[in-house]
Parts: structure tokens; C-alpha cells; sequence
């Protein structure tokens, strides 16, 4: 009760700042709302955990027929972001979210509103990444992706990929020890 007591001070603070003065939890201990406008707006949710976590979510993509492979494999194999952001696939594999996880219990008013930014921020970042990752992978991708013989090793490294700032795979096949190219 303490956390939902301090996470809806929270909210009550931001709520003001933004012209919203009763932003409160739900019954779910969640609270949704629609930040910026246009191409930028982002609905973020935010829902108190159990466990006293502040946990931030936003939908990037839903799709009733599934999710693309590469964005699946994505998902399973991701590194962590700088700003703490990941990306999370639903049960059924139908929705990717954008979540942050965060402590409430050092948090003050500018903490909140300061993550609250930052998460806008990074989605609207994620949603013009997640566009790229959702595309069909163009022949040089593929080749990246292709099969590799049975008594090969494929071992994944993740690395930066400089032109678009957006984490990428890249499959290395190594066989006794050598790289093979």
C-alpha cells in the first residue's frame, strides 16, 4: 500500500504538470495515457508490480497473424539498451511491447518526470527502429541467415550497427576452431 501510495503521489505531481491533476492507479494498480501528439504520440502505461517495481510498457506493434521470425529471434537473443528499455513479445505472439522496469522506492517527483521522458523519448526511437527490424530481410541479411552445415558451430554475436545505431545480428561460422567466411 505504501508503494501505491507514493507511485499515485507521483502520478498526482506529473498529472499537474501536464494539465491532468487526477492521473491516479486503477484497481490494476496501472494508469495509461497518451503523451505527445501525431507521429510522436506514444500511450504509455505504467503498473506497479507486485514485487514494488515501476514497470513502463507501450505496444509497437500488434499483429493477429504473428509477429515477423526476425523480430521473434530478435527478441530472444537481445542485449540490454543503454536506457534499460527492451522489447517483449506477449504469450501468444501477437504483440511486442516497448518495457522499462524501474525502482519506485527512491524515486522523487523529477526522478518520474525525468523517466517518463526518457521512455517517450526511446519509443519513438524503438517504433522507427522496430520498422526497420520488422521489414523482410533484404539477400545480403539472408545469406546471413542461412543454414549452417551440421557439423558447424554457429555462434551469435550481437554488435552496433554504425549507419543505423540499431543492434543487429550477425551469424559467424566457426569449424575447428577457424572462421570459416
Amino acid at each position: 500500500q505504501q508503494d501505491v501510495n507514493l507511485l499515485n503521489g507521483l502520478l498526482q505531481n506529473f498529472g499537474e504538470m501536464i494539465g491532468l491533476p487526477d492521473l491516479e492507479l486503477n484497481d490494476q494498480n496501472r494508469c495509461s495515457l497518451l503523451l505527445g501528439d501525431g507521429d510522436e504520440a506514444v500511450q504509455l502505461t505504467m503498473e506497479l508490480a507486485p514485487d514494488g517495481t515501476l514497470c513502463f510498457y507501450t505496444i509497437l506493434d500488434k499483429n493477429t497473424s504473428g509477429i515477423p521470425s526476425q523480430v521473434k529471434e530478435y527478441i530472444a537473443n537481445q542485449p540490454g539498451s543503454e536506457d534499460g528499455t527492451y522489447l517483449s513479445l506477449n504469450s501468444s505472439g501477437t504483440t511486442v511491447f516497448l518495457c522499462l522496469g524501474s525502482e519506485l522506492k527512491k524515486m522523487n517527483g523529477l526522478d518520474f518526470e525525468t523517466l517518463v521522458r526518457n521512455f517517450y523519448s526511446s519509443a519513438n526511437q524503438w517504433r522507427s527502429n522496430y520498422q526497420k527490424l520488422s521489414k523482410p530481410m533484404t539477400a545480403s541479411s539472408a545469406l546471413l541467415n542461412r543454414p549452417a552445415a551440421k557439423d558447424k558451430k554457429v555462434k551469435v554475436e550481437r554488435y552496433i550497427d554504425k549507419a543505423t545505431g540499431f543492434l543487429t545480428i550477425a551469424y559467424i561460422i566457426y569449424r575447428m576452431g577457424g572462421i570459416l567466411a
